[in-house]
């Protein structure tokens, strides 16, 4: 899942439970200026907590070019996301 909220595009990946793992999101996020590297926010989603978050450095994220839009299934319009680069500076 991808959106814009407020200064941050974010990708949302998600993991399917098992017995020995809960449903996790691992969200990516980054602003319209790849210099300020990502967040990345671990959660639990069946228990609806924060697992950790933590700060990548640009020079850290080895992948940087294949962090783009619409790479994940449900995506915003490019009307959506142009109103979202507006309201994001």
């Amino acid at each position: 899942y991808e959106y814009g909220d407020g200064k941050y595009y974010c990708y949302d990946f998600y993991t399917k439970p098992t017995a020995d793992c809960p449903k996790l999101r691992f969200s990516l996020s980054r602003t319209l200026n790849s210099d300020d590297g990502l967040l990345l926010l671990v959660c639990n989603e069946d228990a609806d907590v924060l697992a950790g978050g933590y700060s990548i450095d640009k020079g850290d994220f080895k992948s940087w070019e294949n962090l783009k839009r619409n790479i994940c299934v449900c995506h915003p319009t490019d009307e959506e996301y142009d109103e979202w680069k507006k309201s994001a500076k």
